[in-house]
């Protein structure tokens, strides 16, 4: 009887185990865009995307191939089978909103940082949420950068330009939670922007000409235009209560071995 025991316990932990590693939300939700973002010293706004299924505005990315993002309804994360996301070569690009434009003083967190069309409400309860931007580099020094140094245009800006062999990638890190009405996990993630042609001094000097940015730098409305793509991970984090679960069956378990062992002594 008490083996029976022991082994119920055991598999108790176990399923609840399973349980932690089978959470919903898990993968890679990658991004493209035939739309463009624009940065400026005190805003980044991601600009309509044409091209995506349905046509923003407001819509102004899209879900790009290699994406393989399970979630409620979508358990195989296969891009174009049914309850999943759509890209590329199985229907035209599902179209992604971006909440923005994203400045220094936009209220975090976004709770519909990106939201999806899911041809028409089918995904709407897929929500990915903004709970923090950057850090940028810690390096304001832009100029004589070789390829693969960084710097950000100013202290505490997020955006982090990287020195390249065609000019320089622009680099927003974010995090926040990703949410399907059944379980939330948290993800992290990164919009990527080339900037051809413009090493990140030249960037720098665009926007701040003397090299230090002044007020008047700030409020000059100076922009930089280019293409965008991202690229999101979701990580999977337990609930509270599963893992006290899990934890209270293993703390179960090991004191009946220990209290077996103590009466056999």
């Amino acid at each position: 009887m008490k083996k029976i025991t022991y082994l119920f316990t055991f598999f108790a932990v176990l399923i609840a185990c399973t349980s932690i590693a089978s959470a919903t939300i898990m993968g890679d939700l990658k991004t493209g865009s035939g739309g463009t973002v624009t940065v400026t010293l005190t805003s980044l706004t991601f600009n309509a995307d044409t091209s995506s299924s349905p046509a923003g505005p407001p819509w102004n990315a899209e879900v790009a191939s290699g994406t393989d993002i399970t979630f409620a309804g979508c358990p195989s994360g296969v891009l174009g089978t049914a309850g999943c996301l759509d890209s590329g070569a199985f229907s035209p690009n599902e179209a992604i909103q971006v909440a923005s434009p994203l400045t220094a003083t936009t209220p975090l967190p976004i709770a519909d940082f990106l939201t999806f069309a899911g041809n028409g409400s089918a995904h709407a309860t897929l929500i990915y949420s903004l709970t923090g931007l950057g850090p940028g580099s810690s390096n304001t020094n832009c100029q004589g950068l070789t390829i693969g140094e960084s710097c950000s245009v100013f202290a505490g800006a997020p955006l982090v330009l990287t020195d390249t062999a065609s000019g320089t990638e622009a680099n927003l890190s974010v995090a926040g939670m990703a949410s399907d009405g059944t379980s939330s996990v948290g993800y992290v993630g990164e919009f990527q922007s080339p900037i051809s042609g413009l090493s990140p001094g030249q960037i720098q000097l665009l926007f701040c000409p003397s090299g230090t940015c002044t007020t008047a730098d700030f409020s000059s409305g100076t922009s930089i235009t280019r293409s965008q793509s991202g690229d999101f991970v979701a990580n999977v984090v337990p609930e509270p209560q599963t893992t006290a679960l899990v934890l209270g069956g293993l703390l179960v378990l090991l004191g009946r071995v220990g209290m077996r062992r103590y009466n056999r002594s």
